[in-house]
């Protein structure tokens, strides 16, 4: 049996994980490819994971679909260890109707933006998957709390919804930048930046189960008990904070550049 890793090791994870046996290889499997893989892949994740350098575990970085700015396609590709890093590739055709004056070549390219990616149900699912996950993770010391997690009626909902896909059509997750994906964190040696981290709340009513993940800064919420976001929103009107990962505000030096 392989731990199952709440974020995906092609994000850089190698401690967040849980152990063998907590889920069987089969539905680790199945995760990956359909929980996960549909994430990763999506155009805005593969522009971040390209531009932020992040490898495989395999250690190859994605390439990157983009649109040349005379409306030809190409695929950029990175190769970081190389003494020319990025390579752009072109379909041979288009690459004979550019003539021989480098002059008139393209100048630029338009790619999937990773900023905002859309609130699909990929996403959706593969938040909520990395929430149960890691609410069973932060339990792993006390077997009454997997006990009750485990059989907890209030997140069967999103339980089916992570592993089949099954139940509402949308189901609520926001997706807003929190700080820059290239702020250094002295803390997070040897690389400086933070490509993940993740919290959980569970107000005083108890009527709802907020997640939160970041990736590069930029913040998945979701409330893991409902489709319904408004707990969420209430939350952050009454502790007045952006970001359920920084409850007491952002520092300054966080806060995204305008």
């Amino acid at each position: 049996m392989s731990v199952e890793h709440i974020v995906p090791e092609s994000l850089g994870n190698t401690t967040m994980v849980l152990p063998r046996g907590f889920v069987c290889d089969r539905c680790n499997n199945y995760f990956a490819r359909k929980v996960e893989g549909p994430f990763l892949n999506s155009p805005a994740m593969l522009a971040l994971r390209h531009l932020e350098a992040v490898g495989n575990k395999r250690g190859r970085i994605p390439g990157m679909d983009v649109v040349l700015d005379n409306g030809m396609p190409g695929r950029l590709e990175r190769y970081p260890r190389l003494p020319i890093p990025f390579s752009l590739q072109v379909d041979a055709s288009d690459l004979a109707r550019l003539g021989p004056d480098t002059a008139t070549w393209p100048r630029g390219a338009m790619f999937a933006s990773p900023e905002k990616p859309p609130t699909t149900r990929d996403v959706a699912r593969f938040v909520a998957k990395a929430g149960l996950e890691h609410l069973v993770h932060r339990n792993l010391g006390f077997p009454e709390g997997l006990e009750s997690i485990f059989g907890a009626p209030e997140l069967e909902l999103c339980r089916r919804f992570a592993r089949y896909g099954a139940g509402p059509k949308e189901w609520g997750v926001r997706v807003e930048r929190i700080y820059d994906s290239n702020h250094l964190f002295e803390e997070n040696l040897p690389n400086y930046q933070r490509v993940w981290e993740m919290d959980l709340l569970i107000p005083s009513d108890r009527e709802s189960a907020l997640f939160a993940m970041s990736i590069f800064g930029l913040e998945f919420a979701i409330n893991l008990v409902d489709p319904d976001l408004s707990p969420y929103d209430r939350w952050r009107r009454m502790a007045k904070a952006s970001s359920l990962l920084y409850p007491e505000g952002l520092p300054p030096d966080l806060r995204p550049s305008q």
